[in-house]
């Protein structure tokens, strides 16, 4: 059913918009042809299991292809650890920015500890927060959300809303690379559940984009 459901998505997706990188986790292991496994830390994990990566302890996967610098980036995800950070990181050059093993990037992070979403300019010692919000996250909880990356503004949708939840403009821009990770304490988990990233589609294609991006997770709930 998650592959018929992905489908779903490729297909609105190829209308107006060029498919970069897809990836459902259905295997049993990191697909090596498309990320790089990140387990910077003596306790980091990241494995493929039941359909989802499972990321812990700063644990996560780059990306192998380079990507243009204007894209869309769908996805789903859970907590599933506790007091936990999900971060996605765009137009990175993979480099570590700082002590707690985070990559150099616009990194876009849903923290369950705070309640808050936040974009962040990371690099080798400075970190600029550029745009917080607050919003409930609560564990075992799935959520799907859209990275819209164009014109150097970063928008972040949640649940097939409309309207971003967060946004900001930043010209930074290390690389083009995006990778994904959790916090880097014990007990931290987030299972990310697939991943869609294509080129940022014209209008008209928009409306079939969001459509088959609420496929995608109707039928992740029905699997």
């Amino acid at each position: 059913m998650k592959q018929f459901t992905l489908l779903a998505l490729l297909c609105c997706t190829t209308l107006k918009a060029d498919v970069l990188l897809t990836d459902s986790f259905d295997g049993s292991l990191i697909d090596s042809a498309k990320w790089t496994a990140y387990r910077p830390q003596g306790g980091s994990q990241v494995f493929v299991s039941g359909g989802n990566l499972v990321m812990q302890m700063r644990g996560g996967v780059d990306s192998v292809m380079a990507l243009p610098n204007e894209l869309q980036l769908e996805g789903g995800f859970r907590f599933t650890g506790y007091e936990d950070h999900f971060a996605v990181v765009l137009r990175s050059d993979l480099s570590i920015a700082n002590g707690y093993y985070e990559k150099t990037g616009i990194r876009v992070s849903f923290q369950d500890n705070s309640q808050t979403l936040r974009i962040q300019e990371l690099g080798s010692g400075f970190n600029n927060e550029i745009a917080f919000t607050f919003y409930a996250l609560n564990r075992n909880a799935d959520y799907t959300f859209k990275i819209v990356d164009q014109n150097n503004i970063v928008s972040l949708y949640l649940n097939g809303d409309a309207s971003p939840v967060i946004q900001a403009t930043t010209s930074f821009r290390p690389g083009s690379f995006i990778s994904f990770y959790d916090r880097e304490n014990p007990g931290n988990e987030t299972q990310l559940q697939y991943v869609a990233v294509s080129s940022v589609p014209e209008p008209s294609s928009l409306s079939l984009i969001t459509l088959g991006a609420v496929a995608v997770a109707l039928g992740r709930r029905r699997y």
